[in-house]
């Protein structure tokens, strides 16, 4: 045993050792002491031995007074004196030996948090000599690491070992004393989440918990926060406020570190259990909480007043979200002039290319929008962070839309972007991404309402003025035009209710909820969790959160034609995989735009024969009140012969009609997914199954039992034994069973039953819908 622990010292104070550290050169100095100790006792034990047995043998007499003075040293004598020596030597022996050798794969000593863990553990033994050796021993291995933590904890200073410049793996590293690492390849945006690693394997559990190694290391990433991000680097830590922990202590003549309880103590790390909970606050748990409560403190003072984070969240949902109409209203008018106007051949709404077109040129675009509405007297440290992205086109799109390039971008650096982190600032772009294209889809219908207007207004003027004049061409135009307007009113259903629904209910109500939670959040943490929370209940609600993959839908397979429930062998042993409902969205959301392209360009190619037919007359009334003829001849623009006939082409008819029942099939696609999604959910068949249910009780929960679940009045009720309350519970989706405000999108869409009659997504019958067009016949005839 002796030889056992002489090899491990010397292989930690040689020059061969790769890795001991301060840790483990502290455990050797210990043994050092101990086997010191044990070569004291064999050299007084020796030269007692030689002292005896170079004595005279003499006479008797001799011999008999040595042993009434009890100087001679038996064999009996010398075990009891080496008994609890070699006792201890054996226990130093094992606990060496169960500590990896410099010849192990591991490429070097254990050290740092592994190896106060290691001896602890030895030290939970029955043998109270035992325990209490070995608790010695931990006590004197980790008061260097305490004294790491003491530095780290109120300077946020590392060891050298514990710096790198390449990415942490969290399990730790050998070589590595404390339990956490600092990556400068992180830039100081991103220290909070980053730049500091907490290495669980280097925590020594029993010596410390887990949750308080997770406080230390907020502690000291908020105390480098603080010099690094805020800029307050002679900002320091009130130790004063920690006086009554070091009288409580009862320990005021030892160092301050060490009344605050930055020591090895046996009789308060044996209640921690194996995972490192404590059954009672220590005394070191509660300096690091009160230390932690300053810096918190410090760090969301200066975030609200010197930095002004509320008021740039709240720019964000004014920008980002468009919940300032004002300018967004004016954006969309400059960016109409400054993009459609590059078309010099077609002047659509919304054809903009991407030729010449440059990010200075739109910002400009922005910068004129600000001037001109209420945003000009918003703080300039926030009209200054606004800026403009060109997002890349796809290059199967041989012809790329500006506007969808097109993003607002806000401008957040540190300290901020602890809050407004890069994964944040991305869920930002996707929900303006979505409701920028709203935005504009709306934009582009109240536009072709105008022109609408318009073309109305100069096809009654011509009707009445030659009734006569292509009689079979009006009644095929007065077909189109109805046929349009149903269109143009249906997607302005949709895209009104939705628009509401995002900017009201989802956008508005989540951000009064985030915005009391930050301001009574009480460290920095909260307040990430509670913007965080914020962002993704928007990509949960705006129906943009799932992937590109499909999800499952149970088992249930809904028809396009008539969205059923296929209650067959096949579609409950082979789960069918149905779109997401970010795809069915991005579905009705494409249908709406390339009917309001087709709108614009028919309704602009009608209102250019009309202004062409426009100045023809007024020429002819010109020429007329001179005393000259006023037409030589059939004019087939004044007539509308040239109007009529190309509205009425069949190729305008067939394109009106097929744009739009792809718009009702997508759009009755996206209600039968929120109705899988509100009434069923991915786990749907599995969850029957579990209960027992037979495939009729799980069709009561589809879509063709009855109609949708707005339809039935709840879960269960149509179509056969109805579902007990419990059943019905255990099968709805928890992350959505209690969303009231998507289930009412979900009702206002389809208010009057009219995608729920035609088969979500068939061919619409529009002869019931006629009347609401029956002013706009009225005029033209």
């Amino acid at each position: 045993g002796c030889r056992r622990v002489s090899a491990y010292v010397d292989s930690v104070r040689g020059s061969h050792s790769r890795g001991g550290g301060a840790v483990g050169r502290a455990l050797a100095s210990a043994l050092s002491v101990e086997l010191a100790e044990y070569h004291r006792l064999i050299s007084i034990l020796e030269a007692q031995l030689t002292s005896q047995i170079g004595s005279p043998a003499g006479s008797g007499d001799g011999m008999q007074q040595r042993r009434l003075d009890k100087k001679v040293l038996t064999i009996r004598q010398l075990i009891v004196h080496l008994r609890p020596a070699i006792v201890r030597l054996r226990t130093l022996a094992a606990v060496v030996e169960s500590l990896p050798q410099p010849t192990t794969e591991a490429g070097g000593l254990c050290s740092g948090g592994k190896l106060i863990s290691a001896i602890q553990q030895h030290s939970c033994h029955g043998d109270t000599r035992h325990s209490s050796l070995l608790h010695s021993l931990v006590a004197q291995a980790s008061d260097p690491w305490f004294e790491i933590l003491w530095r780290w904890t109120t300077n946020g200073a590392l060891p050298a070992g514990s710096v790198v410049r390449e990415r942490i793996d969290n399990s730790g590293a050998t070589g590595r004393e404390f339990f956490v690492a600092e990556d400068l390849s992180v830039p100081d945006a991103q220290l909070w989440h980053g730049r500091y690693v907490l290495l669980r394997d280097n925590i020594p559990l029993g010596v410390i918990s887990m949750d308080l190694a997770e406080r230390a290391l907020v502690l000291g990433k908020g105390l480098n926060f603080i010099r690094s991000c805020l800029g307050d680097v002679r900002w320091e830590l009130e130790m004063d406020s920690l006086q009554d922990l070091v009288r409580h202590s009862g320990h005021e003549a030892m160092s301050e570190r060490t009344c605050l309880g930055y020591r090895y103590d046996a009789t308060q790390t044996s209640s921690q259990s194996g995972y490192g909970h404590t059954s009672s606050p220590t005394v070191l748990g509660s300096a690091i909480s009160r230390m932690a409560k300053q810096v918190n403190s410090h760090i969301l003072q200066s975030l609200r007043d010197k930095h002004h984070l509320q008021t740039h969240l709240w720019a964000l949902k004014q920008f980002l979200l468009l919940g300032r109409g004002d300018f967004v209203s004016a954006l969309l008018d400059g960016l109409h002039r400054e993009l459609d106007s590059r078309s010099a051949d077609s002047r659509r709404v919304g054809s903009g290319e991407m030729d010449g077109v440059y990010v200075h040129t739109l910002m400009s675009v922005v910068e004129t929008a600000l001037r001109t509405t209420n945003a000009k007297h918003l703080p300039s440290y926030v009209l200054e962070r606004l800026s403009v992205n060109l997002i890349a086109a796809d290059p199967s799109n041989e012809r790329p839309d500006a506007w969808d390039a097109f993003h607002l971008a806000y401008i957040v650096d540190a300290p901020l972007t602890a809050v407004v982190h890069p994964e944040a600032t991305s869920l930002y772009q996707r929900v303006f991404a979505l409701l920028f294209r709203l935005k504009r889809i709306v934009y582009m219908l109240n536009r072709t309402w105008r022109q609408s207007t318009a073309l109305h207004h100069a096809l009654r003027q011509i009707s009445l003025a030659y009734p006569d004049s292509c009689v079979e061409a009006r009644e095929r135009t007065l077909h189109l035009l109805r046929r349009v307007a149903l269109t143009r009113q249906s997607i302005l259903h949709f895209a009104s209710n939705l628009q509401s629904y995002l900017m009201f209910e989802v956008v508005e109500g989540g951000y009064e909820v985030m915005a009391d939670r930050v301001a009574k959040a009480t460290s920095l943490d909260e307040v990430i969790a509670a913007h965080d929370e914020y962002l993704q209940e928007i990509m949960r609600k705006s129906l943009v959160e799932t992937g590109d993959e499909g999800v499952d839908s149970g088992g249930v397979a809904c028809s396009t034609a008539g969205g059923g429930v296929e209650d067959s062998p096949a579609s409950t042993q082979t789960p069918a995989k149905a779109p997401s409902l970010g795809k069915e969205l991005t579905q009705v959301l494409d249908a709406s735009l390339r009917f309001c392209r087709v709108h614009s360009a028919l309704f602009e190619m009608a209102l250019t024969s009309v202004d062409k037919a426009t100045k023809a007359r007024r020429a002819a009334e010109r020429r007329a009140k001179a005393g000259d003829w006023g037409y030589d001849d059939v004019d087939r623009d004044v007539d509308g012969s040239n109007l009529f006939e190309s509205l009425s082409d069949e190729s305008q008819v067939l394109s009106v009609e097929s744009i739009a029942n792809e718009f009702d099939a997508a759009l009755g696609k996206l209600l039968a997914a929120l109705d899988r999604t509100l009434n069923e959910g991915p786990a749907q068949t599995h969850k029957a199954t579990a209960l027992g249910l037979s495939g009729t009780h799980r069709s009561t929960c589809g879509a063709s039992s009855g109609g949708p679940w707005w339809r039935r009045g709840g879960v269960g009720v149509a179509g056969g034994s109805p579902l007990s309350v419990a059943a019905a519970n255990v099968m709805m989706p928890v992350s959505w069973s209690n969303d009231d405000s998507l289930r009412c999108l979900a009702f206002r869409l389809d208010f009057n039953e009219y995608y729920d009659r035609t088969g979500f997504g068939g061919t619409a019958d529009t002869t019931g819908s006629e009347d609401g067009d029956a002013s706009d016949d009225e005029e033209m005839e």
